[in-house]
């Protein structure tokens, strides 16, 4: 079976839809229980109530709570602390995909200087940095164009949630 991770701040994203964070996490529940029917294993990781599984300095755990105007790099080792530590407990290997629920003000989009210095724009949204979990160190790698001899280790897909969405 294939597998991905789903990527959100729950308390954020239940405040948005108008709910408890219980609602938000049965939602998700019977979204993970759907996609693992039709063959697709997804684990949800809360950016708002994380642990990290690798042990900091003298062995201590290391929990956070992100929010939208968390330093890039606390979002990009968070993931690549989620992909590390999953990838060694599952015998199917890394995962395939990443699931990211909701808009930029639940978990951010980067916006990171154009790498082309004749574009006319000066920065870039983008979800490309999302594809390389290999910590913080991929921001200074995307402006210099040497992401692009990393392994692409994630197929990322996002579900905005605006204004106007509802629980249904």
């Amino acid at each position: 079976m294939e597998w991905g991770l789903i990527l959100t701040n729950c308390r954020l994203l239940s405040a948005k839809l108008g709910g408890s964070v219980e609602e938000a996490n049965q939602l998700l529940a019977s979204y993970i229980a759907a996609r693992q029917a039709s063959g697709v294993d997804y684990e949800l990781i809360d950016v708002d109530d994380y642990t990290y599984r690798k042990r900091s300095f003298l062995s201590r755990t290391r929990h956070v709570s992100l929010q939208p105007d968390s330093p890039w790099g606390d979002y990009l080792d968070l993931l690549a602390d989620a992909v590390e530590a999953r990838t060694g407990k599952r015998a199917k290997g890394q995962p395939l995909y990443l699931f990211i629920l909701g808009s930029n003000d639940i978990i951010p989009m980067p916006c990171v200087p154009h790498p082309v210095k004749e574009v006319s724009d000066n920065d870039i949204d983008t979800d490309l940095l999302w594809a390389y979990p290999y910590g913080h160190r991929m921001v200074d790698e995307l402006q210099s164009l040497n992401i692009f001899h990393y392994d692409q280790q994630l197929m990322v897909g996002r579900l905005p949630v605006g204004e106007d969405t509802t629980w249904s």
